[in-house]
C-alpha cells in the first residue's frame, strides 16, 4: 500500500471510528486493504470474541454473565484495532482496567486470564495469558511503550500471576465458537463507538445516542445478553444502541465486517457472516 493510499485510508477510517490520526495511521497496514478493523491474528480474534462475551453480558445465567466486565461502558471507549494488538482509548484508563483485569480472589472474573504487564497510570499494557495477545488501555493521544517501573494497586493481577483454577473453569464454560462466529463477535466488540460520517447511524458507546434522535430508548434498566454456541449466536439488550444502528455498523460496505449481510426479522436483525449467524434482538 503506497503511503498516499495509506494516509487516505487512515483518514477514512477515523471518520468512522473516532480514532486520533496517530492511532488510525499506525493501525492501517501497508499489506492490507480496507479499513483494517478486522485484520488480526487468530489470537487477537479469540481475545476480541471473549471481550464481546464479557462486555455484552449482564445475565448471570449465561456463561460469561458473572464476569462483570460490562461496566467498561461507564467510560468512553474508542477501540483502535491492529493486527497484533488492540488499543482502547478512554477517558479513564484506570476505570476501564478495573473492569477488565481480575483482582484479588476468584470473582468477579472480569476477562479471565488478563494481566497487567506494564504501565504508567495513563497507559496500561495488558497481556491475555491464554492467547498471548496484547491489549493496551490508554488516555494518551500517542501512547509509547508503557513504563516498566510503575507499580499498580495490589488488587490488579500482574503478569507473574498464572491462571487460576477459577479462570480455567470460567473459560471452559464458554461455548464452542466456530471460526466465522469468532470473527463476527470480535467485529461486534470493535464497533462499540462506530459512527456513520453522514450521521444516519451511530453505535454511541452503548450508553447514548450521539445523533440525539427522538424517541430515544430507555436507560432506566440496562440488560445485555450475548449467548449461543458454534455458528448460532444471539445478542439481546435494552437501552442503546438502536438495533438498526448496530446492524448497519456491522454490515456497512466500508466500515462493516467484510462479507457480512443482514436480514430484518420480526424482533430485530439476523446477521450472516460465512457459516455464522448473529441475531440482534431488542428487549424493549
Amino acid at each position: 500500500m503506497p503511503n498516499s493510499l495509506r494516509r487516505r485510508t487512515a483518514a477514512l477510517r477515523r471518520r468512522y471510528t473516532g480514532e486520533l490520526s496517530e492511532a488510525s495511521g499506525r493501525a492501517v497496514r501497508p499489506s492490507r486493504t480496507g479499513l483494517g478493523l478486522d485484520d488480526c491474528s487468530p489470537q487477537q480474534q479469540r481475545l476480541r470474541a471473549l471481550l464481546a462475551l464479557g462486555w455484552f453480558n449482564t445475565d448471570p445465567h449465561t456463561p460469561a454473565g458473572n464476569w462483570c466486565a460490562h461496566g467498561v461502558f461507564s467510560y468512553t471507549l474508542v477501540p483502535s484495532p491492529r493486527h497484533d494488538s488492540l488499543v482502547l482509548y478512554t477517558n479513564s484508563a484506570w476505570g476501564v482496567v478495573c473492569w477488565l483485569v481480575p483482582g484479588e480472589g476468584d470473582w468477579p472474573a472480569r476477562i479471565p486470564g488478563l494481566r497487567f504487564e506494564s504501565g504508567d497510570g495513563y497507559t496500561w499494557r495488558l497481556r491475555h495469558l491464554p492467547t498471548g495477545s496484547t491489549l493496551i488501555v490508554t488516555e494518551e493521544h500517542d501512547p509509547g511503550e508503557a513504563e516498566n517501573g510503575y507499580e499498580p494497586p495490589s488488587r490488579i493481577r500482574r503478569l507473574s500471576v498464572g491462571m487460576t483454577d477459577a479462570e480455567y473453569t470460567a473459560l471452559e464454560k464458554v461455548p464452542d465458537m466456530s471460526p466465522a462466529a469468532t470473527r463476527l463477535l470480535g467485529a461486534l466488540a470493535m464497533r462499540v463507538s462506530l459512527r456513520d460520517p453522514s450521521e444516519t447511524w451511530a453505535v454511541g458507546g452503548w450508553f447514548s445516542d450521539p445523533l440525539d434522535r427522538t424517541p430515544g430508548r430507555s436507560v432506566a434498566y440496562l440488560e445485555r445478553r450475548l449467548n449461543g454456541a458454534g455458528d448460532e449466536w444471539e445478542l439481546a439488550w435494552t437501552g442503546y444502541p438502536f438495533p438498526d444502528d448496530l446492524a448497519a455498523a456491522l454490515t456497512h460496505p466500508t466500515a462493516g465486517l467484510p462479507d457480512t449481510s443482514g436480514l430484518r426479522i420480526r424482533d430485530g436483525w439476523a446477521l450472516r457472516h460465512g457459516s455464522a449467524t448473529l441475531r440482534l434482538c431488542s428487549l424493549e
